[in-house]
């Protein structure tokens, strides 16, 4: 089933680039450009279709990727995604294969 316009707009506007990626000059700008290229005409008339925030408050963008770990690890939700050590001697980059909650 497609997504509804309301979905698609929603996925546009929550692009995340974390870690040091965007640290260079003009890489924010040059991000936003090309998204913004790729959006589909009906979105692209709303003034706050993307938005780059290459400088988090209050936190190092070099290590907002690491925070975000360290979050996520605390939570009961991701338990179910940890990988024991006897489990990737058993199965190895297979068993990522299978855990992680994306594509790759």
């Amino acid at each position: 089933m497609p997504a509804s316009l309301d979905i698609k707009k929603k996925l546009y506007g929550s692009v995340l680039v974390v870690g040091g990626g965007l640290s260079f000059p003009g890489a924010p700008l040059m991000l936003q450009q090309r998204l913004y290229a790729k959006l589909p005409p009906m979105f692209q008339r709303s003034s706050d279709a993307i938005e780059v925030c290459s400088n988090p408050k209050d936190l190092e963008p070099g290590m907002i990727s690491w925070k975000g770990a360290a979050v996520l690890s605390f939570l009961d939700t991701c338990e179910e995604l940890w990988i024991k050590r006897e489990e990737w001697e058993r199965a190895g980059v297979r068993l990522l294969r299978e855990r992680v909650p994306f594509v790759w």
